[in-house]
């Protein structure tokens, strides 16, 4: 199987990576996108993926808009703020040397009707975004849960849709723009399904909750309304989100293609080989026939777990690397590259949230000689607001 949204993050359940690994080979995932982390952690996170059996990891580098969701939290490495075309091309270059696997772009700032409204990506900057990844053979997969954002994201030449649209019905004129591009999606119902699992169930009769089953109602429907008019439909669940866990969500989001009017085959082809294509990873995997990727859990009757299941390296029971020593210099902050003298990144990091603090900072030279590190911040309005800096 192959999932197209997850985010390997320790909030997760699992919530560490050789944990997170086990969950999804367990399930027979061996292809997954992980939109969560840093563009300085691809050659680490890659080497250590390279120890344990896992799926095949795709790192996806995320580009908000300020004031955007993805970008109210974590620094600006992690996640890049761009609000013009200029500013798109820009991100993709400084992107480029990190080698990431795909492009996730938020651009729809609705928060569902639960809070305020994030900003949102404007159809010029994502068109530019789009075809800037495009030319260094980036698919960009987008955060979009809004019809009217989903039909943008179909003109700016977007890939795939990383999440359902749940603000109402699709209308013809969205749905033409949709099917005319291309454009495919990953669903997700997995996280928004409002009876998760091994949850106590919700009352459809509270106000409070009532509108969370409207809303995946709209995202049922509109699921079956693509998929019948011709969009690619893959599957995503957004596993690492609250509720929404490794693994065994992508087995669960199956059950909800189909729960939205698939039928049980076209499930599995959304999980495997339609996932695959819309990667562009079609030529070796999502399929099995001579000369695709062996990577697929075949079972002999009832599965094993325990004793006599088959042995995973040691790597894949540890929680968390092997210290290594370090330098007694930090940083002096005379490196030209802006790194520290740990060879590491240096990262602003204020809060998160609707309101985060916003900070600055910059190598100054001291009136002694040398240079130091200046910070400064304007402060939300918060309680216990902060800036600060990771090196």
């Amino acid at each position: 199987f192959y999932d197209l949204h997850t985010h390997w993050t320790p909030a997760g359940n699992p919530a560490t990576t050789p944990q997170i690994a086990t969950a999804y080979v367990a399930a027979g995932v061996t292809t997954v996108n992980d939109f969560h982390e840093q563009p300085e952690s691809y050659a680490p996170r890659r080497a250590w993926l390279s120890t344990l059996v896992a799926p095949h990891v795709n790192f996806a580098a995320r580009i908000s808009t300020p004031g955007g969701h993805g970008a109210d939290w974590g620094d600006q490495s992690t996640t890049i703020w761009i609000n013009t075309p200029d500013a798109a091309r820009a991100a993709i270059a400084r992107l480029k040397p990190y080698k990431p696997d795909l492009i996730k772009a938020f651009t729809d700032g609705w928060r569902y009707g639960l809070a305020p409204d994030n900003t949102s990506m404007d159809e010029w900057t994502l068109r530019a975004l789009t075809e800037a990844a495009h030319r260094e053979g980036l698919e960009v997969l987008t955060h979009t849960v809004t019809v009217d954002r989903g039909a943008i994201a179909a003109r700016a030449g977007v890939d795939a849709l990383a999440h359902g649209l749940q603000d109402r019905e699709l209308d013809p004129k969205a749905l033409s723009d949709i099917v005319t591009s291309k454009m495919a999606m990953a669903p997700t119902l997995a996280v928004y399904e409002p009876n998760k699992p091994g949850n106590p169930p919700l009352d459809r009769a509270d106000p409070k909750v009532a509108p969370r089953f409207v809303k995946f109602g709209y995202a049922l429907h509109n699921v079956k309304t693509m998929y019948d008019a011709g969009v690619r439909v893959g599957l995503g669940t957004d596993a690492g989100m609250p509720g929404t866990r490794h693994g065994q969500s992508t087995l669960r989001e199956m059950e909800l293609l189909v729960e939205a009017g698939l039928t049980p085959s076209q499930a599995l082809v959304a999980a495997t080989a339609s996932s695959a294509r819309i990667m562009h990873q079609d030529g070796d995997r999502g399929t099995i026939a001579p000369g695709q990727r062996a990577d697929i859990l075949l079972i002999d009757g009832k599965l094993v777990y325990g004793t006599g299941a088959p042995a995973l390296p040691a790597a894949n029971a540890r929680t968390q690397l092997e210290s290594a020593e370090v330098g007694s210099l930090v940083d002096d902050f005379e490196r030209p590259d802006q790194r520290s003298s740990l060879d590491t990144l240096r990262l602003e990091t204020p809060d998160g949230g609707l309101d985060r603090s916003v900070e600055i900072s910059q190598i100054v030279p001291r009136e002694s000689g040398g240079h130091a590190l200046a910070v400064s911040a304007k402060l939300g309005i918060k309680d216990d607001p902060y800036a600060g800096i990771a090196i």
